[in-house]
C-alpha cells in the first residue's frame, strides 16, 4: 500500500531534469518572465532547489515581468531561530501560488526588538504582510512546573509579548499572520502531561488557544503550524541537533512544505 508523505510535496510534479540550467539561464537574462518563474516553482522543489530559484529572483527582481496575475507582496517573517533558509522556501511556495514575495527576516533574536523600533530595517521594509512565527521557545514556554499557577503565568507573559508585537505591527497597516506553536514531542510526565497545567504541553496548548482567539479579536490570519507539525509528526518536525548547533527551529526536510503552506495563505 502506498503511503502519502506531505513532506515530499508528492502532489506536485518532480522538477525537470534541466531545472538547474533553466534557473541559471533566467538569472542571466535581460528580462525574466514571472510566469516562467512560476512554472518552475510549480514542482516539488527541495530546499536546495528553492534556494537557487530564490537567489535568481533576488538577483533579477527589477527585471521580472509580473503580468499575468502575479502579485508582488512584501513579507516580514518574524521567527525566533535561524531563519535565513526560510526566505527561500517562502519565495518558492508563494510563487507557486501566484505571489512574487519580497521577504525580510530580522537577524537571530531580533524579531521583537525590530518590531518595537520604528527606525529598524523591518520598519523600512514596509511589509504588506507580517508573519509572527515564534515557536514554544520563542514564547518562553520551555520549563515545566508542578505549579499550575506558574504555568498560567508563563502563558500570560507569552501572550503579553505577542500582543505587544501585534499592536506595533498593526500600526504599520500590515496584514498580520499568527503562527500557532507546534507541540514539542519530548514528554515530561508522560501520559499525564496534558492534564498538568504546568507542563510545557499544557502551556503551549493554552497559548495556541489564545492565539486563535486573538486572531478573531484582532482580524489576524492563523497559520496553524501546530496542525502541520502534527500531520508530519512532531518528532520529525523538531531536530534537537540542528537547534543546538545553529538554532534552526525545525528540520530542514520540513522547510519546503512549510513554505508551501505559507504560500497558500499568501495566494
Amino acid at each position: 500500500m502506498m503511503s502519502f508523505d506531505p513532506v515530499s510535496l508528492s502532489w506536485l510534479l518532480p522538477p525537470p531534469d534541466d531545472f538547474r540550467e533553466r534557473v541559471k539561464t533566467l538569472a542571466g537574462s535581460a528580462t525574466v518572465s514571472g510566469m516562467e518563474l512560476r512554472r518552475l516553482a510549480e514542482h516539488a522543489l527541495d530546499i536546495n532547489q528553492s534556494t537557487s530559484l530564490a537567489r535568481a529572483i533576488a538577483k533579477q527582481r527589477t527585471r521580472i515581468e509580473t503580468g499575468g496575475g502575479l502579485d508582488i507582496v512584501r513579507i516580514a517573517y518574524l521567527g525566533n531561530g535561524t531563519t535565513d533558509f526560510v526566505q527561500a522556501v517562502i519565495v518558492a511556495g508563494a510563487l507557486r501560488h501566484g505571489v512574487l514575495a519580497d521577504v525580510y527576516t530580522p537577524a537571530f533574536g531580533q524579531a521583537l526588538a525590530e518590531t518595537l523600533d520604528p527606525g529598524s530595517a523591518l520598519a523600512t521594509h514596509r511589509a504588506d504582510v507580517a508573519l509572527i512565527a515564534l515557536d514554544h521557545r520563542g514564547h518562553g514556554l520551555t520549563l515545566p512546573t508542578v505549579d499550575a499557577a506558574a504555568g498560567r503565568e508563563a502563558v500570560r507573559r507569552a501572550e503579553a509579548q505577542l500582543t505587544l508585537m501585534i499592536d506595533r505591527l498593526a500600526e504599520t497597516g500590515a496584514q498580520i499572520i499568527l503562527q500557532t506553536a507546534p507541540q514539542p514531542y519530548e514528554p515530561w510526565a508522560g501520559h499525564a502531561d496534558a492534564g498538568l497545567g504546568g507542563s510545557v504541553r499544557a502551556q503551549v496548548a493554552a497559548l495556541n488557544e489564545r492565539i486563535r482567539q486573538l486572531a478573531v479579536e484582532r482580524s489576524c490570519i492563523v497559520f496553524d503550524a501546530e496542525a502541520l507539525a502534527a500531520q508530519v509528526g512532531t518528532a520529525r518536525w523538531f531536530n534537537p541537533r540542528l537547534w543546538n548547533q545553529a538554532k534552526v527551529p525545525f528540520d530542514l526536510e520540513i522547510a519546503p512544505l512549510y513554505g508551501d503552506h505559507i504560500g497558500r495563505l499568501l495566494g
